[in-house]
């Protein structure tokens, strides 16, 4: 059983008690989880980081781990064990099964895509028209244009400003 978050002790030994957080003794007062994502990137050369980019990585782990957890309790569910309970070989499933179904799959060889992309920036690109404002497609094809029509029966029949559509 995995004991439940911010949980201590021994990692092997599942009947460890879990320990309450440690307050927050960190620089400029960030969360501890915060403070292990940027220690993990102070580790792999990252200097300076714009604090959205810190969230975004945060909201990833966050995410990450939770999708992980949930597959992992719906093995644990399949294997019969209680709801709610899940062990370290479902944790461990569920994240060979994420890594099985290309969560993070490696982008495609260089050599590979650069005759696609050679084969695509070969077309040119049209021109641009030489007027000022704003470009809008023809305008049939605009989503600009009314999207109602008036009752020309419905004003003749003497029915005020006319339904709209056809019999309102």
């Amino acid at each position: 059983m995995v004991p439940p978050y911010g949980g201590g002790g021994d990692p092997n030994n599942s009947t460890a008690a879990a320990a309450p957080r440690a307050p927050n003794n960190h620089p400029q007062g960030l969360p501890a989880d915060a403070a292990a994502v940027r220690g993990v990137l102070r580790s792999m050369g990252v200097g300076a980081l714009e604090p959205r980019a810190g969230r975004a990585l945060l909201d990833f782990v966050y995410r990450y781990a939770a999708d992980a957890l949930l597959a992992a309790e719906h093995f644990a569910a399949a294997a019969g064990q209680p709801p709610g309970e899940i062990e370290a070989q479902d944790v461990t499933l569920a994240l060979q099964a994420q890594a099985a179904a290309g969560a993070f799959a490696a982008p495609a060889p260089v050599a590979d895509v650069l005759p696609l992309a050679a084969a695509l920036n070969a077309a040119p690109l049209p021109a641009a028209a030489r007027r000022f404002g704003l470009r809008l497609p023809p305008e049939a094809d605009c989503l600009t244009q009314p999207n109602w029509q008036v009752d020309a029966e419905a004003l003749a029949r003497g029915g005020g400003g006319g339904g709209v559509g056809g019999d309102m």
